[in-house]
């Protein structure tokens, strides 16, 4: 590289790495701009998204000192963050469970109950902590609304990229509650975010299960068909009562503790070996009334 203006002053880049080995991130400041990286809200919110495990990475510890205290923070931070999120979660669903409450007394049944709630709940949530704070960063950042959207998702729901990042800009004048507020935010909007996942992963559980379950059924219904296709033609409606019988056994041994549901798996099988026996006596009968039914059509 040839450098022009003599040994004045040391070339850019040395300064930038300069710059960087103090801890002071080139980019992230305007030259003209008196903040360090480091002054206490930038500090705070760096604390906020180590213990959130959001980690956008514009700012980082560069020393080592830095780095080990930031090892030990996080080892101690995070699981501390996960029971307040716990908590403040509890509280969140303890709300929507009042809801349902007042919806099984009007009458309506369970399963539609359920789904009331949960969308209530994410309709609300989604408004509350995905829709209107976008506004509010339009204002602040200058970023249009999507990008306000897209920047609320990445950040509660963790990922954290760090291609936008709130308060950072050197053009612009924030305010001093700003960034904390939005800290705040971030830690309600987490909570609801992480019950949403919740949610959505027991119920994909839930229909893994079900699948199995379906799969099961298919297979023992094979093994029985080899004999008693006929018996099975005009005795469908009693198994498939019998089938649902077993169904809601199952069903209630998913939501016993796991030493019941071993119990209630087997009360299924002794139903299932039930309706075998019954199935194999009226063979003949059916037969006749198979033949009657053509009769009189």
């Amino acid at each position: 590289m040839h450098h022009h203006g003599g040994h004045m002053h040391p070339p850019p880049t040395q300064a930038i790495t300069e710059a960087v080995k103090h801890g002071v991130n080139p980019i992230g400041n305007d030259l003209n701009s008196s903040l360090s990286n480091w002054d206490f809200s930038s500090s705070f919110f760096f604390a906020a998204t180590v213990v959130s495990t959001i980690g956008y990475g514009n700012i980082s510890p560069t020393t080592a000192g830095g780095q080990v205290f930031c090892v030990f923070y996080a080892l101690f931070g995070i699981p501390l963050h996960v029971i307040i999120l716990g908590r403040v979660g509890k509280n969140l669903s303890s709300h929507s469970e009042k809801v349902r409450e007042c919806l099984s007394k009007k009458g309506m049944k369970e399963k539609r109950v359920k789904l009331l709630t949960f969308l209530f709940f994410l309709v609300i949530g989604a408004i509350i902590f995905l829709a209107l704070p976008p506004l509010v960063l339009c204002i602040f950042e200058d970023w249009s609304y999507g990008e306000g959207v897209y920047y609320a998702f990445i950040t509660l729901s963790t990922i954290g990229f760090g291609d936008y990042v709130v308060g950072v800009n050197p053009h612009r004048k924030y305010q001093q509650f700003y960034r904390s507020l939005v800290a705040i935010w971030i830690l309600f909007g987490m909570a609801w975010l992480a019950l949403l996942f919740n949610l959505l992963t027991n119920f994909m559980e839930d229909t893994e299960k079900k699948i199995a379950q379906i799969k099961n059924k298919k297979k023992v219904a094979k093994e029985n068909m080899n004999f008693r296709y006929d018996a099975n033609a005009t005795s469908s409606s009693e198994n498939v009562s019998m089938l649902s019988d077993s169904e809601t056994n199952v069903r209630k041994g998913a939501q016993k503790p796991f030493e019941q549901e071993e119990s209630s798996q087997v009360e299924s099988k002794i139903i299932a070996s039930d309706h075998d026996q019954k199935e194999t006596k009226p063979e003949p009968k059916s037969l006749n009334a198979k033949i009657t039914d053509q009769e009189t059509r």
